[in-house]
């Protein structure tokens, strides 16, 4: 369930225009700078060589952490990124299409670990980057070996026949 004080519409319009949404509730009085912050991410958001990344920064966390992930699937059905993190005090969630859950979670693990968005960011891609399995090039392995078997047994069919 997407709490009261989330604004989806307005999370999508803003990764609409850029990579990085911020949503500060004004009587928190954070301190938290949105500007900084989208000088701080979107560097690591645009062209990153996992996809593109949406991040969303919220200075609450829901009270039911699955909420972030509500959050985050809701927006990849909004905006243009391949992979949507949302993140909050002590918590985060991420969804894409393009890559496992297993994987999508093992980077979570590593953009969590670190407090710092920009760090955490820089965990995560470089988390995934090395987790993906190489599916292009298993199947292109699978294929070419089964070219090799059709044709040694095509070609031992015709050396069979001419020997009779």
């Amino acid at each position: 369930m997407i709490p009261d004080f989330v604004n989806v519409d307005d999370l999508a319009q803003q990764l609409e225009s850029g990579n990085v949404a911020v949503d500060l509730d004004p009587s928190l009085a954070s301190g938290i700078d949105p500007v900084e912050i989208k000088n701080e991410i979107s560097p690591l958001a645009e062209g990153s060589p996992v996809g593109d990344i949406g991040v969303v920064y919220l200075d609450q966390t829901p009270g039911m952490t699955a909420d972030l992930r509500d959050i985050a699937q809701e927006l990849s059905t909004k905006a243009p990124q391949d992979i949507i993190i949302v993140r909050a005090p002590g918590s985060g969630a991420v969804v894409s299409d393009a890559y496992s859950r297993a994987d999508l979670e093992t980077a979570q693990r590593a953009l969590l670990s670190h407090p710092e968005l920009s760090t955490g960011l820089q965990a995560f891609i470089d988390t995934l980057s090395h987790q993906s399995t190489p599916w292009p090039l298993i199947n292109a392995c699978i294929a070419v070996a089964a070219a090799l078997v059709t044709s040694a047994a095509f070609t031992w069919e015709r050396l069979r026949d001419s020997t009779n």
